[in-house]
């Protein structure tokens, strides 16, 4: 019995390869801005409802807003919510000591001050941020210490502020994508300084966060500093197609390039902003 069966050829095996590896390079790209996308929204989600639990907030406060973290330690006993350790990591924010397994206090951050509004520790993690598996307190989102601040360092700095003292509130940053729990206005413009030492890029070896106060690079290459181009990448290019996403102290969220936002400097971070310096708060004079 004669078999008329044809195999194909090895040119016609080529170009069937060929052309799948075209299709290949066309649509890994856009199932990459697909995913990329996909981040951007459920971070917007998280940063709404935040945002929302702090204008929830301020109206039980005297429209005061949520302090960035408190200056005092607050009983463990007491702690929101009361799993409040992730991963085996100390407490779920920055304020934990990550080298004690027992802590009798924490330092609360406007996370557990928060917390009793939305009930989800999920929503502190950012997904396209460089943590978003690890601690929610490091690395995802951070408030504006400026204006949600205590005077643990200058007595000079103003402890929260009312949303109805600010002039031309929906554009007042309150909570953004980028820096750690707190965050200010010099995180954009010179990473490594200030409020960004705080800043962990990232998860060390093993998954776990190494500190609070460290940088997973101090643990590989011995640095006596941050590993300032992992936290320049972050803040100042945006985590989300090169911007992030801004809670404002109206309650409205958005996305904004990260270059936008630098370019309005201490404008969109300051309750006033000092005449001879356009980075710096009035406040920071002194």
């Amino acid at each position: 019995m004669k078999n008329n069966a044809r195999a194909f050829t090895l040119i016609e095996l080529l170009v069937v390869i060929a052309i799948i590896a075209i299709l290949a390079a066309i649509l890994f790209p856009v199932f990459a801005q697909a995913k990329a996308a996909a981040k951007k929204t459920a971070s917007l989600s998280n940063i709404k409802q935040l945002n929302v639990a702090q204008i929830m907030y301020s109206s039980d406060a005297d429209d005061h807003y949520v302090f960035a973290f408190y200056k005092t330690e607050i009983p463990v006993s007491v702690a929101k919510p009361p799993d409040y350790k992730t991963n085996g990591y100390g407490a779920w924010t920055w304020t934990g000591d990550p080298d004690d397994d027992n802590p009798t206090g924490i330092f609360w951050t406007w996370g557990q001050i928060t917390y009793p509004y939305h009930k989800s520790i999920q929503i502190f993690k950012d997904p396209g941020g460089p943590n978003s598996n690890g601690n929610p307190g490091l690395a995802n989102y951070g408030a504006n210490f400026n204006l949600m601040g205590t005077d643990i360092w200058q007595t000079s700095h103003p402890m929260p502020v009312t949303q109805t003292s600010l002039d031309d509130v929906a554009n007042k940053v309150l909570l953004v994508s980028a820096g750690h729990a707190w965050t200010w206005q010099y995180d954009l413009q010179s990473p490594g300084n200030f409020g960004a030492f705080n800043y962990v890029p990232g998860t060390c070896p093993g998954g776990l966060p190494s500190g609070a106060d460290i940088d997973c690079s101090w643990l590989t290459n011995g640095a006596d500093g941050p590993d300032i181009n992992k936290v320049s990448g972050d803040i100042t290019s945006g985590r989300h197609n090169n911007g992030v996403i801004v809670g404002w102290a109206d309650g409205h969220a958005g996305y904004i390039r990260s270059s936008a936002l630098a370019g309005k400097k201490a404008s969109v971070w300051c309750a006033d902003v000092e005449a001879t310096d356009p980075w710096a708060c009035t406040w920071q004079a002194g």
